[in-house]
């Protein structure tokens, strides 16, 4: 079974930086990716993506509010998601 990472998505603030350390003090997998580095690597600027976000099977968590309701809800025992074929 193919098990998807959520991605953290930051940039260099000060608020990305508490996510950062929110998610690595979790038992999350996630990757995570720096949009600044996005428009030297892709295509171009992000503008209208806010960051910190967190893309995930379970949905799309925005700011620190939304990740700390994502950790809440991936320590929940009755979160259960394992579908190959969901995507985000």
């Amino acid at each position: 079974m193919i098990k998807r990472k959520a991605v953290l998505l930051i940039d260099d603030s000060d608020e990305s930086k508490q996510a950062i350390n929110l998610v690595k003090n979790s038992t999350i997998d996630y990757v995570e990716y720096n949009i600044k580095k996005f428009e030297h690597t892709c295509c171009a600027d992000l503008p209208t993506t806010k960051v910190s976000s967190i893309f995930a099977i379970e949905g799309v968590f925005r700011g620190l509010e939304g990740i700390k309701q994502y950790i809440s809800l991936r320590g929940s025992p009755s979160v259960e998601v394992q579908s190959e074929s969901e995507y985000w």
